[in-house]
């Protein structure tokens, strides 16, 4: 299973949060994040497969048309079908104690965080913010080079 550390003075000391283990105990408390865990390999190859379009080495795992459904708002709130949705196209899913993914299809880049704190919900959102304005500036620059080829 997951095991979560704490820094303390340069050394890694394993912490518990308190939540039931077994995750197949039958008395254990319902958690909101429903104890799905993975690798950041992982979570690497089924994000970089949702870039993609559904697709991985050549092979079609989710239909375009279904991812395409999945990111479509689809009320008041900022959510699709189990993707956040962010500006610009970007989309991801955040996870327990900090853990997020976020695909930024304009950078063709995936962006994961597998941290296990919880008193840091912030550290996602930093550094989604810092890549989103990256992506700006890189849009900025991409138009302001359209715009210099049509003087030339």
């Amino acid at each position: 299973m997951v095991k979560i550390y704490i820094k303390e003075k340069d050394v890694l000391k394993p912490i518990k949060l308190g939540l039931t283990q077994p995750l197949t105990d039958k008395n254990r408390v319902a958690q909101p994040f429903g104890g799905l865990f993975s690798t950041a390999e992982d979570l690497s190859l089924f994000c970089r497969m949702c870039l993609n379009g559904g697709e991985m080495d050549g092979k079609r795992y989710l239909s375009k048309n279904s991812l395409d459904s999945m990111l479509v708002k689809r009320s008041v709130s900022p959510f699709g079908v189990g993707w956040n949705l962010y500006k610009n196209g970007v989309y991801g899913h955040s996870g327990a104690f900090n853990t997020d993914m976020t695909i930024f299809p304009g950078l063709n880049l995936v962006c994961i965080t597998m941290v296990q704190i919880p008193s840091l919900f912030e550290c996602r959102n930093i550094l989604r913010e810092a890549i989103t304005k990256k992506e700006v500036g890189n849009e900025m620059d991409r138009n302001k080079l359209k715009q210099d080829e049509k003087v030339r």
